[in-house]
């Protein structure tokens, strides 16, 4: 968290009122009664939550739909990043990825590049710049332009999340167009995209609150631009607030290594845990007034604010800058 955080975060949240829409907590409820009155913890699993209104038909992203935006960030990467570091007048540019590959003398062995796709970018470019583009965990294609997150821990820097759930054929060249933006507008952007169509969250935007006008401009602009890449884009997902209608929004949690959706489903599954114990003794006990005092107590336990449930516990929040002071 910078110096500034909480002034920072107080104006984003001020300049956003009218554009961010809270969590339903009557959806969470709904979702944490009907799992325990059918005995289905798994319908709060983190994969069944988002996994809702996901357009989920079963395809994933080739090779071929990502080598056009790949040439791309790798040709971006070799101009600005490696060759002034080896202070070279070098040029490099490459029409396809194939040529790529056989300029890094990439492994031979790999001969189904669709199926290696996550052994042959990461060897590319591991031997560029690690942190310029990665894997991460669920299929996920992380993209880093600009932005001072390389080679750092996210609860470093990030502050908050936006998400958008985007229709896979449009994933790619979605994401070309925000490099482009990002470069054009100088803007600090970390993103990742989900190579599958499982997920209502398959964008995932990272920011600090001092930098989030930026980042939300670049989605902006590439939405005025390329209306149909949003086509059907809105938030599906029951766990986070939505902001200017189609973007999901959720703070960065304070433990690092866990995301935004894993401790809020997380805190879903605690409740069904002590409220269907309660249940099993009596069937009214699943009160509204039950139901919030269980939702609250747990809430606190994880850090996250019961009232605004995309937002961590601003208490916590006050005494970890405390911390960090000391």
């Amino acid at each position: 968290m910078s110096e500034n955080y909480l002034e920072e975060r107080n104006k984003f949240f001020e300049n956003a009122k009218n554009d961010l829409q809270g969590v339903s907590i009557d959806k969470i409820f709904y979702l944490v009664e009907k799992a325990v009155k059918t005995n289905n913890p798994k319908l709060l699993k983190y994969e069944s939550l988002v996994s809702i209104g996901a357009e989920n038909i079963g395809k994933k992203l080739k090779l071929e739909d990502l080598k056009h935006l790949l040439t791309k960030v790798y040709t971006i990467w070799w101009n600005n990043w490696l060759v002034p570091k080896c202070q070279s007048n070098t040029s490099f540019q490459n029409d396809t990825l194939n040529e790529i590959i056989r300029e890094n003398d990439c492994n031979p062995n790999l001969k189904n590049l669709e199926d290696d796709i996550f052994e042959v970018i990461s060897y590319v470019y591991g031997n560029i710049n690690q942190n310029a583009l990665s894997f991460s965990g669920n299929n996920f294609l992380l993209l880093d332009v600009n932005s001072m997150f390389s080679g750092k821990q996210f609860i470093q820097y990030c502050d908050a999340r936006i998400y958008l759930n985007i229709k896979l054929k449009n994933l790619p060249l979605l994401a070309e167009k925000f490099v482009d933006n990002a470069i054009t507008e100088n803007a600090p952007l970390l993103f990742k995209f989900a190579r599958s169509d499982k997920r209502n969250d398959n964008v995932v935007i990272y920011s600090r609150y001092k930098d989030l006008e930026k980042i939300v401009a670049v989605i902006e602009k590439t939405k005025q631009d390329n209306p149909e890449l949003f086509d059907g884009c809105k938030v599906r997902n029951p766990l986070m607030a939505t902001y200017k209608e189609y973007m999901g929004f959720g703070e960065e949690p304070l433990k690092f290594g866990t995301s935004y959706n894993s401790i809020r489903a997380d805190i879903l599954k605690k409740m069904y845990s002590v409220l269907s114990k309660k249940y099993k003794n009596d069937k009214d006990y699943l009160s509204k007034n039950n139901m919030q005092k269980c939702f609250e107590k747990t809430c606190k336990k994880y850090k996250v604010d019961s009232k605004e449930f995309y937002k961590n516990q601003d208490e916590t929040l006050e005494n970890e800058l405390k911390i960090e002071k000391k």
